[in-house]
């Protein structure tokens, strides 16, 4: 899946994913793209809600199913 993905931080400059690999998480198992930048670990609520993720912002939790993940800021 090299290359076929372009991620866009702002209207002058993209990349293209070099590879992608594929976790489990405590939710289920999700595709990361790996990009040739440097950048914290980003999961946008625009793509959990594609995998069908809700985060709760009552109570901090990412959602699936029945299950819940608590999240914790640092």
């Amino acid at each position: 899946k090299a290359g076929k993905t372009s991620i866009k931080f702002n209207i002058k400059k993209s990349f293209n994913s070099l590879n992608t690999i594929t976790i489990l998480t405590p939710i289920k198992e999700i595709t990361f793209h790996i990009i040739p930048i440097n950048t914290p670990f980003l999961l946008y609520l625009n793509n959990i809600d594609h995998i069908n993720i809700t985060f709760n912002n009552l109570n901090n939790t990412l959602e699936h199913n029945k299950q819940k993940v608590p999240i914790f800021q640092k």
